[in-house]
């Protein structure tokens, strides 16, 4: 591949240099031994994020007892984390390498693109799995549970709605561009156009303050309902009510940790928008951009560290798999 074609990109700059977002030009370089850091922190979280989320899934293959409707919904997420791991990640890993982004303006649409479907893909996963919650939580007494095609429905909902609002740069409504070093890309941040803020603004309340509204509600609702419950019935605990709460804990942990990931990048890019660019450094950007992609890895962590299913279907396929490796293959 041809390192110098950049796509009528800038290239008065140095190949090592870091330009921060929002175009800045004045800061200090970052040494090529710091690309590399980052190269070996891409590294592990491509990996991480590879082999937990493909667990999941070859756990849901192996076992049907997993596949309830509401596992779905997880199993969505793990799907989520595994095309960020396998078709996203590696691009900012060899790229971080050369110190420079080396896929040109196509790769840099296509990953723009991937990274930011999945996200949204994630945060709108999580704020149906909330929102079911709820649901499955306040619902009377001998009520149905949640069955496979409301599931479905909300699965295609899901993936509609990431279509939706990530297409738009791809056809004029702002565009995925070079950010941070400059071996990753995402929307225009930095642009400060009509057009490009306009749909900075509808990105930002469509796909972030909606689904934490949304988040938040449910979850100060569920808390009162779950409040009163306990209080009527004098704080004792079936065990199916006790397996609800530890379900429900997990699905706090799963939007906790997805925000703790994710907030610090999106307020750099509010930053970027809407304030001053040069109160971000090479440093913050890059941190905060790892911060975001390591939240590929974390949710298989969760499911396994906080719901016993989980944990136990895991240990069962990992002595499938030692046993498998010890008989060899059947001899024919």
């Amino acid at each position: 591949m041809d390192l110098n074609m950049t796509d009528g990109w800038n290239t008065s700059t140095a190949p090592w240099t870091v330009i921060p977002l929002g175009e800045v030009n004045d800061h200090p370089l970052l040494p090529y031994r710091g690309f590399i850091v980052v190269a070996a922190v891409l590294a592990t979280l491509c990996a991480g994020g590879i082999v937990s989320n493909f667990a999941v899934l070859l756990m849901f293959w192996q076992y049907p007892t997993l596949r309830t409707p509401f596992n779905m919904l997880l199993l969505n997420l793990s799907v989520s984390g595994l095309i960020v791991s396998v078709a996203g990640i590696p691009f900012s890993l060899s790229s971080s390498i050369y110190g420079r982004w080396i896929w040109g303006r196509g790769g840099c649409v296509y990953y723009g693109f991937t990274n930011s479907f999945c996200g949204i893909l994630s945060m709108i996963t999580l704020t149906v799995i909330a929102y079911q919650r709820y649901k499955i939580t306040v619902r009377p007494p001998g009520a149905a549970n949640l069955k496979y095609p409301e599931v479905t429905k909300a699965i295609i909902f899901i993936w509609i709605y990431g279509f939706v609002w990530t297409t738009p740069p791809l056809f004029g409504w702002s565009s995925y561009e070079l950010e941070g070093p400059r071996i990753s890309c995402s929307v225009d941040w930095s642009s400060h156009t009509g057009n490009d803020t306009s749909y900075i603004m509808v990105f930002f309340v469509t796909c972030l303050i909606i689904p934490l509204g949304v988040i938040a509600v449910c979850y100060v609702r569920l808390w009162k309902h779950v409040h009163e419950r306990a209080g009527q019935q004098h704080n004792k605990k079936s065990v199916a009510s006790k397996a609800e709460g530890r379900i429900g804990m997990m699905v706090v942990v799963l939007i906790t940790c997805f925000l703790l990931c994710w907030l610090p990048y999106g307020l750099v890019a509010l930053v970027v928008t809407f304030g001053e660019p040069r109160l971000i450094t090479p440093t913050a950007a890059i941190v905060c951009t790892l911060m975001a992609k390591s939240s590929v890895m974390w949710n298989p962590v969760i499911y396994v560290v906080m719901n016993n299913q989980f944990r136990r279907h895991l240990v069962a396929l990992l002595r499938c798999l030692r046993n498998a490796e010890s008989t060899g293959p059947t001899p024919v």
